[in-house]
């Protein structure tokens, strides 16, 4: 097989310091093609700065935009009126906050069966308030009762997703 020929050129460096000289062989196609490749590398740079530039543009809009949502939940807050204690109904005991659940539980089956749909069973857990047994029972003992039953997980068709 033959072998191409190729150009070679010869690069002198000269070191004026220390007064030598250093020769390298390139091929001429590279020395040619120099002005290209430092294109290249510019156009490169460029579109580096220009990214740099364009993100910085673009942080600088997105803090601004944070500072005036950030002002405006204060503002919100403040114009949210304080809750007093008077304003707020609390239950006597655990045994009539549970009731006034069920009874609100009962509201919504009724309302569900008016339009033809099937209503829930309601389980009286925190008990009527006759049955001596269920007096015994601490409120604390009462709401988890009523955690227990009512904030069991539901068995959900699949195609149902849970938020």
């Amino acid at each position: 097989m033959r072998r191409k020929n190729t150009e070679i050129s010869t690069v002198i460096v000269v070191d004026k310091k220390q007064g030598s000289t250093k020769t390298l062989q390139v091929k001429t196609k590279h020395i040619n093609r120099l002005k290209h490749y430092a294109l290249g590398v510019l156009v490169f740079f460029g579109i580096l700065s220009a990214a740099i530039v364009y993100l910085n543009a673009k942080n600088q809009s997105e803090e601004k935009n944070e500072t005036q949502l950030r002002a405006q939940i204060t503002q919100l807050r403040a114009s949210i009126p304080v809750a007093t204690t008077d304003s707020v109904k609390k239950p006597a005991n655990a045994q009539s906050y549970i009731q006034d659940i069920e009874g609100k539980l009962q509201t919504i089956n009724k309302y569900l069966s008016k339009r033809g749909l099937k209503g829930f069973a309601i389980k009286s857990v925190g008990g009527s308030g006759t049955n001596t047994d269920d007096t015994k029972l601490t409120d604390d003992e009462k709401y988890s009762l009523y955690d227990e039953y009512y904030c069991m997980p539901l068995h959900l068709p699949r195609w149902v997703t849970r938020v």
